[in-house]
């Protein structure tokens, strides 16, 4: 998800130099960037601080379906050193029904804090420059569905390829491709790779008359790891670490922190 909060800060920001009022500018700029969306909110509150003041106290963002392009994810990278820091206390985030690299997302909560950037540069050069960030929150939820979509054309050892969320486990069904097909189940659990990425686990296949081969087990569970891969924008400006995940018929979420990149750092 870090490409997807890279691409709304990068243009809140953008929009604080703007004359006018400026949460519409903000509105408009994340519209031009997202492409088509369907619903863009920005409210932004600065306390008792004058509009000409370094500080926003906190931004509030909502954007709702649309589809985030490479090109529209891309920021810089978070670079110490600015004659003059304006800051944004606090940014809360609300993205729902969005889609990124082919998966379909359906809620993202991110709370976002201590973001400084170059003032000069964003009020007279409408440049983007970050100098700092606090660390964050992010709350991720996709539902099974959009998971069996995403997935479907990349485990090509099974036909009839099928995805169901259960209380605490995810069940994959199909039939093998060889010359007498197999009905196969697995069910198995999630755990955390990389950080960001979400791999079945402690798998349990089940099939029917046969052994399943040990070649064919592996190819199957190497087709449908990572379930998602949520490193998007890995090598910008903020890394998402997962902390926690669950697993329900009604979706499956991923709770963990927001902060700087390792090189940002």
């Amino acid at each position: 998800m870090a490409a997807l909060l890279a691409a709304l800060v990068a243009s809140i920001i953008a929009s604080l130099g703007m004359t006018g009022p400026v949460e519409r500018a903000a509105e408009r700029t994340l519209r031009d960037r997202l492409g088509k969306v369907e619903q863009v909110k920005v409210d932004i509150y600065r306390g008792h601080r004058s509009p000409f003041s370094r500080t926003v106290q906190e931004i509030k963002v909502e954007v709702k379906g649309f589809a985030l392009r490479g090109e529209a994810s891309a920021a810089p990278p978070i670079s110490g050193g600015a004659r003059v820091n304006g800051k944004i206390s606090k940014i809360a985030i609300r993205a729902e029904d969005f889609e990124i690299e082919g998966l379909r997302v359906a809620r993202v909560d991110a709370t976002l804090r201590e973001i400084r950037y170059d003032l000069l540069k964003a009020v007279l050069k409408r440049r983007l420059r970050l100098t700092g960030m606090g660390e964050g929150t992010v709350a991720v939820r996709l539902a099974g569905p959009a998971l069996e979509r995403y997935l479907a054309p990349r485990v090509t050892a099974l036909d009839g390829f099928r995805l169901r969320l259960l209380h605490g486990r995810i069940e994959v069904t199909g039939r093998t491709k060889t010359a007498v097909p197999i009905p196969v189940t697995i069910l198995a659990g999630l755990q955390v790779k990389n950080r960001d990425e979400i791999h079945l686990s402690d798998p349990r296949i089940h099939v029917t008359g046969v052994p399943l081969p040990g070649f064919l087990v592996r190819r199957i569970m190497n087709q449908v790891n990572p379930v998602a891969d949520l490193s998007q924008g890995r090598g910008e400006s903020f890394v998402f670490e997962i902390d926690r995940l669950r697993i329900a018929p009604s979706g499956l979420s991923a709770e963990g922190r927001v902060k700087p990149a390792p090189a940002a750092s």
